[in-house]
């Protein structure tokens, strides 16, 4: 198990948005500042849940074809 994962660094990158945010430089308040980087956080888990469900799906899929591949060669086959 990875001591840094994808949410850890969504988390991190959010934390980060929420204090440029709050910089005088963009002249916007931390409550906008928290609700605009907890947006994007959600958007970034959104994205990667999708990316997670697609990869899932496609090694089930060659899972599957490699076991339908396997039982083709012990049959002989070809």
């Amino acid at each position: 198990e990875p001591l840094v994962d994808a949410d850890f660094v969504a988390l991190v990158m959010a934390m980060d948005l929420e204090a440029i945010y709050e910089h005088p430089a963009f002249g916007g308040n931390s409550r906008h500042a928290r609700r605009n980087a907890e947006s994007q956080l959600a958007e970034v888990k959104a994205e990667m849940a999708e990316a997670e469900r697609v990869y899932l799906q496609e090694r089930a899929e060659l899972v599957q074809a490699m076991q339908l591949l396997k039982r083709r060669q012990l049959r002989g086959e070809d």
